[in-house]
């Protein structure tokens, strides 16, 4: 899993992640199409507050990252819903 934007004064930019970064693990759990379901079930069991540790890979360094779970301002959601929409679903493409 690839890290394609950060918002600035996020969780994510507070605890050191840079777009272009690859998800390795979370709570070490391998993050890869095997895993998926695994991954998924891991992120709808947490909550606001939890604290999340990745293990990043950056170039050819990897590292850990923490970061604390908050919820998702509207408007980053609203803009992440209309890309996944262009992207993703024919319709919303034209």
């Amino acid at each position: 899993m690839s890290v394609s934007k950060v918002w600035p004064g996020s969780p994510a930019e507070k605890a050191g992640f840079q777009t272009g970064d690859q998800i390795v693990s979370m709570n070490g759990t391998d993050v890869n199409e095997k895993n998926g379901e695994k991954v998924m079930k891991m992120m709808q069991k947490s909550a606001i507050g939890d604290k999340v540790e990745f293990r990043v890979a950056r170039g050819s360094n990897t590292f850990n990252l923490e970061a604390v779970l908050v919820k998702i301002p509207d408007e980053v959601l609203s803009e992440t819903i209309d890309q996944h929409l262009k992207e993703h679903h024919k319709l919303a493409k034209s």
